[in-house]
């Protein structure tokens, strides 16, 4: 479509018309707006020497724009937005216009939406002026100004720069942010990749994440190959945990101060304690599999360029990739394996299983997770293997060692190992380190997970007249089932179960998995098998006074569930019922837990924030729907606060509530202050329905929850469309 800007000279005035009577134009020449806010805006100003009333039309120039009428909130070419001046209108006085772009599509990229002015009328000579067009850019929020908004769900663009076993840190230009605990992501990306994400962000002691699959709902490659952002300059002192977390940094003149000889990467022993020249401390921290992983540590000074991130509050500089750390090669012990052109560089056991039946010689460092006979089993952050057949290894070896092998990969009835010849070195790189947390998983999906430590719930022995295990030989092999598959349990000769009575009932296993024609679990060291206890049914008013971490069964009310929460209720006492991911989170978002059912939990008792609250419940039944809801109980903002602690998590109404103190237009995560006009509350939004949702300009009725947390005291915490009812 061509803009024709009809009747209009040279001057931008209209012909015919007085240059210096009344005009009206747009305040600037564009604007950019993210989905994430919701409303764009931008403004119309007048210039009024007469005073009279003013119309023009803003027009969506459709084919001239990227932008579809469903980005802009259905706006279009033929449905223009009519802008009204009243008369008296002064100088310099402006009307704005609001378009929702909150469903605009931008996972292929930004898209822009060009305006214009037209058909200015009014009872005196009126003129369009010199911005008679306006430009929006609709595109991707900056991750400086959506990281801290937690429990928002969010689409924007970043760039890979450093990636971590299954934690990819990711930065634009004003901030970064980890996507965590994700395989396939880390798996698909490299460094350097420009990408799209929507997904959902969390946080975890004040690490601004994206973590496991479930919070991450799409990616896409953009590009690849692109240069990395400009590292941040900065002195020790100077990094911040929150503006500066998983963005690239440059930090100089740092020297390593524990005396350690070579790098180990992963568990405790890869925290490197580092100062600069006026003592101030940093750790440098390597995860498994990282370049530096067995090399010698430099002695002299070095800078880092690399990805600054965040361990339980404490800054860490991560020493991940080739050229993180720089130093004088003269600053490198002569022993460095580099030095032997024949060494091969240490790669992840992932890809060294890649190698099976090449020959190629690899080399690998794993964590040692147990030891039988003459097998060591290790494992990196991508995979396990075993090193089969070598006494020498085994010997030498504890579990907690950080293991170096070099040899070629082969393969025995499905198990991939090290085995006997095949090992051409090998060398404990250090002792004591922390394991790695078991992997929980389905007895299904034992074979995905290979000579890894795994968690599996809620196991039998079946098949078997035997009180005690018997070990070795056809007797060590024991049918074991989750009620839905059956595999192997193994007790190899010298495991401490060898002569143990075998479970009557329910276990759990805690230990590593194996193969010989079919996925096995072998339970090795005490602990490795730890029988269910029968968990105590309670109500919510014992379960409430229960110390934390003791499992319960709880059957009540669900009053309100949405994403990771549920409330339930029953006899005058309320609960929290919160779940990060996992099944139970999903039954919560999908409507298989809903409001007037009744369900049976199976969890432990938590808190958080002073709030008492029931976790890790993804043993769950619903035993009826379309209960009806318990009354509110109907209190005043002083009485809330009050009586929190009696009524804490129950349905309670407030009336005649405003909200205060903010500029917002819609909700996001925040807490909000609030007033009945006597007392002053707390309204918390976090990620519930209403994060979004406009903010009431007037009084309303809360009705929901009651909730606690120790920072604010008590809050009203509406979860469900429907809590806040507008007067």
């Amino acid at each position: 479509m061509a803009l024709l800007w009809m009747g209009c000279d040279s001057d931008n005035g209209v012909v015919g018309v007085d240059p210096d009577a009344t005009s009206v134009e747009f305040t600037s020449g564009g604007g950019t707006a993210v989905p994430a806010d919701s409303l764009a805006t931008f403004n119309v100003r007048i210039n009024n020497p007469s005073g009279s009333a003013v119309t023009v039309e803003v027009l969506f120039a459709q084919d001239a724009s990227s932008a579809t009428p469903e980005d802009i909130g259905g706006i279009t070419v033929d449905d223009p937005i009519s802008v009204t001046f009243p008369a008296g209108a002064q100088d310099g006085d402006t009307q704005s216009v609001e378009l929702d772009v909150s469903q605009a599509d931008i996972t292929g990229g930004a898209k822009e939406a060009r305006f214009a002015l037209q058909r200015a009328q009014s009872d005196s000579p009126v003129r369009i002026g010199n911005n008679r067009g306006f430009d929006l850019s609709i595109g991707f929020p900056r991750l400086a100004d959506i990281r801290g908004r937690i429990g928002g769900t969010f689409t924007f663009q970043a760039i890979v720069t450093s990636i971590r076993g299954s934690d990819t840190s990711i930065q634009d230009e004003s901030g970064g942010i980890v996507v965590s605990r994700n395989s396939e992501f880390a798996g698909e990306v490299s460094r350097g990749d420009q990408v799209i994400i929507t997904g959902t962000i969390t946080d975890f002691d004040g690490l601004r994440q994206i973590d496991q699959p479930d919070n991450l709902d799409s990616f896409d490659i953009v590009s690849s190959g692109n240069d990395l952002p400009a590292p941040l300059q900065r002195t020790v002192p100077e990094l911040d945990n929150e503006d500066d977390e998983n963005m690239r940094v440059r930090v100089n003149n740092l020297e390593f101060t524990d005396g350690r000889d070579t790098f180990v990467g992963g568990g405790g022993a890869g925290n490197f304690s580092a100062q600069d020249e006026n003592g101030n401390s940093i750790t440098i921290r390597l995860e498994s599999g990282s370049f530096y992983a067995g090399r010698p540590v430099p002695q002299g000074t070095f800078d880092f360029e690399g990805v600054f991130a965040t361990f339980r509050g404490t800054g860490q500089l991560n020493a991940h990739d080739e050229g993180d750390l720089i130093f004088d090669a003269d600053d490198v012990p002569d022993d460095d394996p580099d030095d032997d052109p024949d060494a091969p560089d240490v790669i992840s056991i992932a890809d060294a299983i890649d190698t099976e039946g090449s020959g190629e010689s690899v080399r690998v460092v794993g964590l040692v997770t147990r030891i039988f006979g003459s097998t060591t089993v290790i494992e990196d952050e991508t995979a396990g293997i075993v090193v089969s057949r070598r006494s020498d290894v085994a010997d030498a070896a504890e579990i907690g060692d950080e293991l170096e092998v070099t040899g070629s990969v082969g393969e025995f009835n499905g198990l991939f190992q090290l085995d006997q010849d095949n090992v051409e070195d090998f060398e404990i790189l250090s002792s004591g380190n922390d394991l790695p947390e078991p992997i929980e998983i389905g007895l299904d999906e034992v074979g995905d997970f290979q000579s890894r430590l795994v968690a599996i719930s809620g196991l039998e022995i079946i098949n078997t007249d035997d009180l005690e295990f018997q070990a070795g030989g056809a007797e060590g092999s024991y049918d074991v089932t989750d009620g839905n598959v059956e595999i192997t349990l193994r007790i190899e000769s010298g495991s401490f179960y060898e002569g143990e009575p075998i479970p009557e009932g329910l276990f759990n296993f805690r230990g590593v998995t194996g193969e010989r024609n079919g996925p096995r679990i072998f339970p090795l060291i005490e602990g490795d098998i730890e029988e269910e206890e029968e968990v105590a049914e309670v109500t919510i008013a014992e379960a409430r006074d229960l110390e934390q971490g003791t499992p319960v069964v709880i059957e009540a009310l669900v009053t309100r569930a949405n994403r990771r929460v549920a409330t339930i209720q029953e006899d005058g006492a309320g609960l929290l019922v919160f779940q990060n991911s996992g099944a139970l989170r999903d039954a919560f978002s999908d409507g298989t837990i809903s409001s007037g059912d009744i369900v049976r939990f199976t969890g432990e008792m938590g808190s958080f924030g002073g709030a008492i609250q029931l976790n890790g419940a993804d043993d769950f039944e619903v035993v009826s729907s379309d209960n009806t809801l318990p009354d509110p109980v109907t209190l005043t903002l002083a009485e809330v606060n009050d009586q929190v602690s009696d009524l804490e998590w129950q349905l309670v109404e407030v009336s005649s509530l405003t909200v205060i103190n903010t500029d917002d237009d819609t909700f996001g995560g925040a807490s909000y202050d609030i007033t009945d006009g006597d007392t002053n509350g707390i309204l918390r939004i976090g990620d519930s329905e209403y994060f979004g949702e406009p903010i009431p300009e007037g009084s309303f009725t809360f009705v929901g929850p009651l909730g606690f947390f120790e920072d604010e005291g008590a809050r009203l915490r509406p979860i469900e469309l429907g809590d806040i009812i507008e007067d």
